[in-house]
This record gives C-alpha cells, sequence and structure tokens, in this order.
C-alpha cells in the first residue's frame, strides 16, 4: 500500500515543469497533470494492495527527489507521505474506507493532499477521488474513478475542476470508462478546458464550448476550504450525490525510465491564450508499460523497480520498510501459501505489539486494575498546522540530513 502511494511520483517531472513555468494558467494545468498522472497507475490494476502494518514505512530515493511514507495508525487506517523534490514538495495523507455494494466496492480515499510549488511559493490543496470496482463476484473485475477532483489555490480564485465520471455507463467501453474532463477557473471565469482518459493521456484545449458547472463547490473563498480530518468521526458519513455509486455496477534512479515518461509529453512551456483555440498542447501521455505486464500485476517500469532492495553508500533503509516483509517477499517469488503463513505471523507480530501498549498495573493494596494507553508515536511524522491551519495535517519530520539541496 505504502509503496503504492510513493508510485505517485513516477511523473514527478510534471511538478517540476510546473514550478519552472511563469503563467499561472500553465501551473494549474501541470498540476491537474499530475493528480490525473497519480491515478493511471491504477490501469488494469484491481487487487487489493497488502495491508501495511502499524509503523511500516516506505522510503524511496531518486537523483531529484526523495519520499517517506509511514502508516501512523491502526484504528483507524491512516497513512502519510511526504516527498520532496529540488522544486516541490508533496504532503498527502489518506484514510481509507471500503463499502461493499454486493456487485462492486467503494473506496473512498478520503485522502488531502497539498503541493508547494518552491520557486513560486505557492500552495494547492485537493481531496481524492472516489474508486469503484465493479463485477467483484462475476466476471472480470475492472476499476473506475467516479467523482469530482477539484484543485484550489491557496489565497486566490484560481482553481481546476476534473470530472471522472463523465465515462462511467453501464455500457460503455473500457476506454471509455477512463474519460476525464476539467476546467480551470479564476473565479466564475473559464480559462481552460481539458479532456483525456485518465489511463493514456490529458491534454488542455481552449476555453471555447458549453461551461462546466457540475462540480462548481459554490463561491471561493480564495483560501484553504476545509480539510477532511482523519480523527472526526463525521467522515464516515456519505459523500455527496455525484460521488455516490450504482449498486448494479529499487529504486527510481532510472534515468532511462524518468526521461521515457518526459518523452512522452509534448508540452510547450508559453503562455496561455484562453481564446486561442489553436493552442491546444499535451500535457501528460501514459508511458507505455513492459511486454507482458499483465503477467506481473500490470505494474509499470516504475512500479517494477519499488521492490528493488538496493543498499546504497550513504543511503539507509529503515528496519521498517515495506521492502522487508516476508510476506511480500514470497509473494513475489510465487510462493503464495507461505506468503499467507508469514503474513499471518506478521499480524500476530503486530497485535502482540499492540498489546504491549496497553499496560495494566494492580494496585496491591486495593485490588484494583487500571490500563494505560501508550499511542503509537511515528518515526518520521509529526502533526503540523503552520501551512494548512488544521491540527491534523500530518507532515514529514525532516532533518539535516535529508533535506535537498
Amino acid at each position: 500500500m505504502l509503496q503504492r502511494i510513493a508510485e505517485s511520483l513516477e511523473y514527478g517531472y510534471l511538478l517540476d515543469k510546473a514550478d519552472q513555468a511563469d503563467d499561472a494558467i500553465l501551473r494549474m494545468e501541470l498540476l491537474m497533470a499530475f493528480c490525473v498522472s497519480c491515478l493511471s497507475s491504477s490501469k488494469d490494476r484491481s487487487l487489493k494492495p497488502f495491508n501495511p502494518v502499524l509503523g511500516e514505512t516506505f522510503q524511496l530515493e531518486t537523483p531529484d527527489s526523495r519520499c517517506i511514507a509511514e502508516q501512523i495508525s491502526h484504528h483507524p487506517p491512516i497513512s502519510a507521505f511526504h516527498a520532496q523534490g529540488k522544486q516541490f514538495t508533496v504532503y498527502c495523507n489518506l484514510q481509507p474506507r471500503v463499502v461493499f455494494w454486493g456487485m462492486s466496492l467503494e473506496v473512498d480515499p478520503n485522502s488531502n493532499h497539498v503541493i508547494t510549488l518552491k520557486r513560486h511559493n505557492e500552495h494547492y490543496f485537493w481531496t481524492g477521488v472516489p474508486i469503484i470496482i465493479k463485477s467483484i463476484l462475476f466476471g472480470t473485475p475492472h476499476l473506475e474513478y467516479d467523482g469530482v477532483l477539484e484543485i484550489r489555490k491557496h489565497n486566490s480564485t484560481l482553481r481546476g475542476i476534473l470530472d471522472f465520471a463523465a465515462g462511467n455507463r453501464a455500457k460503455s467501453s473500457d476506454v471509455e470508462r477512463t474519460r476525464v474532463v476539467g476546467t480551470i477557473f479564476d473565479g466564475e471565469r473559464k480559462l481552460r478546458n481539458l479532456k483525456g482518459f485518465w489511463a493514456d493521456h490529458l491534454m488542455s484545449t481552449s476555453a471555447t464550448g458549453p461551461d462546466f458547472r457540475r462540480a462548481s463547490a459554490g463561491a471561493n473563498s480564495g483560501g484553504f476550504h476545509r480539510l477532511r480530518n482523519p480523527a472526526d468521526e463525521q467522515v464516515n458519513k456519505r459523500r455527496s450525490n455525484h460521488q455516490k455509486v450504482r449498486s448494479s455496477g529499487s529504486s527510481a534512479a532510472n534515468k532511462t525510465n524518468r526521461q521515457k515518461s518526459q518523452a512522452n509529453s509534448t508540452l510547450k512551456i508559453d503562455k496561455c491564450d484562453p481564446g486561442d483555440s489553436q493552442n491546444d498542447r499535451l500535457l501528460f501521455k501514459m508511458t507505455e508499460r513492459p511486454p507482458k505486464s499483465s503477467d506481473y500485476f500490470s505494474f509499470s517500469y516504475f512500479a517494477l523497480t519499488l521492490n528493488q532492495l538496493r543498499r546504497e553508500p550513504g543511503s539507509d533503509i529503515c528496519a521498517t520498510d515495506s521492502r522487508f516483509r516476508p510476506d511480500l517477499r514470497l509473494f513475489e517469488e510465487g510462493k503464495e501459501q507461505q506468503s499467507e503463513e508469514a503474513r499471518d505471523r506478521l499480524r500476530q507480530r503486530a497485535h502482540e505489539n499492540r498489546n504491549k501498549n496497553n499496560t495494566t498495573t494492580t494496585a496491591a493494596n486495593e485490588g484494583t486494575t487500571s490500563t494505560s494507553h501508550h499511542p503509537h508515536k511515528p518515526r518520521f511524522l509529526k502533526f503540523d498546522s503552520t501551512l494548512t491551519g488544521l491540527t491534523f495535517w500530518f507532515l514529514y519530520l525532516l532533518t539535516s540530513t535529508n533535506i535537498i539541496q
């Protein structure tokens, strides 16, 4: 699971381009393309990832960035992620919820994301899109995104909206189910349209044509809207109507892979003219997957490197890293039975460790018993409210040895 979160950096070069762009509209386009690229790794991957145990971590280092993901809570399950590059910083925390609808599953990532572009000192934020896994009992399971993603710029009226429900029709083709459309607004003024398929590409087009109002959440306050609090019981309420589902339904340092991803983007770094119909551009193109990738869980070239365990000089990998999990290693080798047994032992050990956090003492004189709870303390993450003003936001605890200059 933590490795799946780290896959969002596969197209991290989009954030570098966004920070390099002088035009605010172009920066928003690239950030919206990055959001779509984070979802592209889900193509043909409807299998459930390994559940992380409390305290599990995953560390990824590339020549241009590094990140850490950590499981910071077991009940409720909360994962936090921080990535830092030379030109950007990414913050994310997830508290996924699953609802079974008989023939389908709805997975609400219940996630909050913040991106900081360093050169411009700008902050952008959004929340995750619900995932629908259909045909889980009969037929071939397939995954869809059903909902709206809205990206807002902090202290600005600029915002971008992506609608992932446009192609979700009962009789749609596999390609149509991945359709996404979007619009960039400045207040109520439409600036650019976006269109594409989250499993393939995203393009920016002129703002002519019908207005896209479906996802507009009302007047923009110009600041952070209230992000969802993982500690708040109200997160268990149903999402709004457009996000409800129909019940019928290692190393990344490999420059070749990164350059191949960049080669698929023919982006022109120029000023955007909202009225120029000829000024259409490709923002994001999904990298072609390896041959026979369907035999290897439909992993991309980037995902295939994430489970490689390489101890490079000057790079220390924590003992709690996902790559040290014995059940994951056995499963990778095709030893499913041994993997299941190792997973059971891991769960039992995690259960015992949680019990150790509850210490029971008995007063000798009174014969009473009291229990004190010692909550898990994250190793790399801490509460921080300096950016959003919300105390539940999780940030990576940076040290002088892991700050990228």
